[in-house]
C-alpha cells in the first residue's frame, strides 16, 4: 500500500472512530446515521486496501523451493485491527439504540469484529476478542431466551479464556484484571435469568470470582468498590436462590458495610436509596432466616431511609411500597398467632397498608404510576389491607375498601368482590341466635356497607339461607 495512503487511511479510520463514540454519547438519531455510514465507507477503504495488498501478493513471484502457500495472502495486521476496532464500535452504537432489530445487527457486528482478528496473536488482538465477546454476550442475555442465555454464558466463557491467556503470560494489567472481574460478574447475571438451582449454583461461582477480583483491585482503586458491592448482592441473590438465607444476609452485610466504607473513604455522597435498597434485601433475607427481629429493624430503616424522597424519587417509592408490604406480612403472621399486644399490631399494620396504598396513589394521580412497576406493589398493599379488616376489623372492611377500591372494574374490583364474598359467607356462618343486640346491630350494619359495596361493584348481593 501507498505510504501516503497508509497515513490517509490511518486517519480517517481514527476520525470515524471518534465519530461512531459521539455519535454513541449523543442519542441523535441524525449523528447515529452519520455515523453508521462514514463507518461502512472506511471499512469498504479497509477491504480495497486489502483486496490492492492481495492483487499484489498474487502477481509477486514465488521465491524458488518455497511452498505453494507461502506467497499466499493474509491481511496486514494493522489491517485487521482496524476492521476489528470499527465493526466493534459500530456494534456499540447499534447496541445502544435498544431495538431488537438493532441488537441483531449488533451481534453481527461483533461476530465481525472477532473474524476479522482470527489468526492474530498477541496481546492485542487477544483483548480484542475479549471485548468483543463480552459485547456480544451483554446483547444476548438481554433476549427473553433460555438459548440466548447459554450463547450469552459461552460468550463470557470465550472472554475468561482470552484474558486468561494474557494471565498466564503475566500480562494482565488492573485494566485487564477489571475487565476480568466484569466477565465473572456478566456470567453470572446471564446464569441468574435461568432462576434454576444447577445455574445458580455456577453463577454463585462467577459472582464469587468476581468478588475476589474487584476485591484486590478496590484495595488500590477505591473506584472500583461500587463492582465489590454488586459481587456482594450477585453472591446474596445466588444464596437465597440456593436456601443459604443466613448467607444471603452475610453477604448484604457485607455489601452494606463496604458501601458506607466507600462514602466515607471518599466523601462521595450517595442517596439514601442506594443504601435502603441492601437494607430491604438484608431485611428479605433475615426474614426468610427466621430473624424477624432483625428483618424488622432492616425494613425499618428503610422507610425511614427514603421517607423524604419516596413521594417523588422513583427508586425510593419503590423501596416506600416494597418495605411496607414485608414488614406487614411478617407482622400479620405475628397477629394471627398472638393475643398479647394485637391492638398495637393492627394499629401498626393498618397504618402501613393506609400509607402505601396513600403512596401509591400519589403516583397514580400524576400519571406516573408505569414508573413504580404499574399498579401491582399498591395491589398487594390492597389485598393485605383488606384480608386484615375482614379478619380482624370487620366493622372498617367497608370503609377501606371503598377509600382505596379505585377503578371499576379494575384489579382492585375484582380482589374486593371476592374479599366480599367471603366476608358475607362469614356473617352468614354467625350463629345468630348467641348474639347480642349490640353484635346484631353491628352484623346489620356491616351488612349494610357490604351491600351498598357490592352494587358499586355490580356484583350480586343476596345471600340465600337454606330452609
Amino acid at each position: 500500500m501507498n505510504p501516503s495512503l497508509d497515513m490517509a487511511l490511518h486517519q480517517e479510520i481514527e476520525s470515524v472512530v471518534a465519530l461512531l463514540d459521539e455519535a454513541r454519547r449523543s442519542a441523535e438519531p441524525g449523528k447515529w446515521m452519520a455515523g453508521l455510514q462514514a463507518c461502512d465507507r472506511v471499512l469498504a477503504l479497509i477491504d480495497q486496501a486489502d483486496a490492492t495488498a492481495k492483487a499484489q501478493a498474487a502477481a509477486a513471484p514465488t521465491p524458488e523451493g518455497a511452498s505453494a502457500d507461502a506467497g499466499a495472502h493474509k491481511p496486514a495486521p494493522n489491517l485487521a485491527a482496524a476492521r476489528s476496532t470499527l465493526w466493534l464500535k459500530r456494534g456499540h452504537l447499534c447496541e445502544a439504540a435498544g431495538t431488537a432489530e438493532a441488537a441483531a445487527q449488533a451481534l453481527e457486528c461483533y461476530g465481525r469484529a472477532i473474524a476479522s482478528i482470527d489468526g492474530l496473536t498477541g496481546p492485542g488482538p487477544t483483548v480484542g476478542r475479549a471485548v468483543a465477546w463480552m459485547n456480544r454476550g451483554n446483547v444476548l442475555q438481554r433476549y427473553r431466551d433460555e438459548k440466548a442465555w447459554l450463547e450469552a454464558v459461552r460468550c463470557y466463557d470465550q472472554t475468561v479464556g482470552w484474558l486468561g491467556t494474557l494471565s498466564d503470560q503475566g500480562k494482565v494489567d488492573a485494566e485487564l484484571a477489571g475487565m476480568l472481574g466484569a466477565a465473572w460478574m456478566n456470567r453470572g447475571s446471564a446464569l441468574r435469568r435461568f432462576n434454576k438451582i444447577e445455574q445458580w449454583d455456577d453463577a454463585l461461582k462467577s459472582f464469587e470470582q468476581s468478588l475476589g477480583l474487584f476485591q484486590q483491585l478496590a484495595a488500590a482503586n477505591p473506584a472500583l468498590t461500587p463492582n465489590v458491592v454488586a459481587a456482594w448482592g450477585g453472591r446474596a441473590e445466588a444464596k437465597m436462590a440456593l436456601g443459604e438465607p443466613a448467607e444471603a444476609a452475610r453477604s448484604h452485610s457485607q455489601a452494606l458495610a463496604t458501601l458506607r466504607a466507600f462514602s466515607e473513604k471518599t466523601g462521595q455522597q450517595l442517596e439514601p436509596w442506594d443504601y435502603a435498597d441492601i437494607n430491604f434485601q438484608l431485611g428479605q433475607a433475615l426474614a426468610q432466616a427466621d430473624d424477624t427481629e432483625g428483618a424488622l429493624r432492616e425494613l425499618r430503616v428503610v422507610l425511614a431511609l427514603i421517607a423524604a424522597d419516596e413521594r417523588d424519587e422513583v427508586p425510593a417509592g419503590i423501596l416506600g411500597l416494597r418495605a411496607r408490604h414485608a414488614i406487614c406480612v411478617i407482622l400479620g403472621a405475628q397477629l394471627t398467632v398472638a393475643a398479647k399486644d394485637a391492638g398495637e399490631l393492627r394499629a401498626e399494620v393498618g397504618d402501613l397498608a393506609e400509607d402505601g396504598l396513600a403512596l401509591a396513589a400519589v403516583w397514580k394521580e400524576r400519571g406516573e404510576e408505569e414508573l413504580i412497576g404499574g399498579p401491582g406493589l399498591g395491589l398487594r398493599l390492597f389485598e393485605f389491607g383488606a384480608w386484615l379488616y375482614r379478619t380482624q376489623q370487620p366493622q372498617f372492611l367497608a370503609e377501606f375498601i371503598g377509600e382505596h377500591l379505585g377503578e371499576v372494574p379494575g384489579p382492585r374490583a375484582q380482589v374486593a368482590a371476592q374479599v366480599l364474598a367471603q366476608a358475607k359467607q362469614e356473617i352468614l356462618q354467625r350463629p345468630l341466635p348467641n348474639l347480642t343486640s349490640a353484635e346484631i346491630s353491628r352484623t346489620q350494619a356491616l351488612i349494610e356497607g357490604l351491600r351498598a359495596l357490592e352494587t358499586r361493584l355490580g356484583v350480586g348481593t343476596t345471600a340465600r339461607v337454606a330452609g
